[in-house]
């Protein structure tokens, strides 16, 4: 752990993980394997919404990152070649940038949709624009359609981000708590993320992202 991070900060950090876990353990909230792989079957063509809402799906998936935060992702602070790959994206009520890192498989998802966007006039702009080459972010509504569409696939009535934090938490049971918040949290993130940790992607998710 970083030894410049106040002790408290680690523990708002842990504490917000608890909270997360027995909001879990409280509601059955988490997809089962066969949910989310239909889920993901049913954005698997090469058509750019698809390619857009597999990247989207695998990336919360991956990071447990909540709505505000994957619409503040911008393509100038997302930095798929750097080791670890991470993106600077902001949480609801806050302005200050966070750094949330990128496992290998959500950075697998994620680059196809990246190089379609970075063909855009500038070089700068929402990750999830409402078309590939517009500048303008993707509303609440528009991100909760993509969801229901695809949670629909997968028989499941009403899909939210909440669903999706809490598979990534429910996925990883080999994980501790302090691990799992340098993940979740924006004090988290500045822990310094073992590679263990980092790609504890499940073996059958990996297996149908990465093929």
């Amino acid at each position: 752990v970083n030894s410049a991070i106040a002790p408290v900060s680690v523990k708002r950090a842990i504490a917000s993980v608890n909270t997360a876990l027995r909001l879990l353990v409280e509601s059955t909230i988490a997809l089962t394997e066969a949910q989310a792989v239909k889920m993901l079957a049913s954005c698997d063509s090469t058509s750019m919404q698809d390619i857009r809402d597999r990247a989207l799906l695998v990336v919360a998936l991956e990071t447990g990152m909540r709505q505000h935060s994957m619409l503040s992702m911008q393509i100038e602070h997302t930095h798929l070649r750097k080791r670890p790959p991470y993106v600077l994206t902001a949480r609801q009520g806050d302005t200050a940038p966070m750094a949330v890192a990128l496992s290998d498989v959500a950075v697998f998802a994620l680059r196809p949709w990246h190089n379609l966007i970075d063909a855009r006039p500038a070089a700068s702009g929402p990750l999830f624009p409402v078309k590939p080459l517009s500048q303008r972010a993707m509303s609440r509504t528009a991100i909760q359609k993509i969801l229901v569409r695809r949670g629909r696939a997968a028989g499941i009535e009403r899909l939210t981000f909440g669903m999706l934090r809490a598979s990534f938490i429910a996925w990883r049971p080999q994980l501790s708590q302090t691990e799992l918040a340098m993940i979740l949290t924006p004090e988290g993130s500045a822990m310094g993320i073992p590679e263990r940790v980092l790609n504890s992607t499940p073996p059958w998710l990996k297996e149908i992202v990465i093929r």
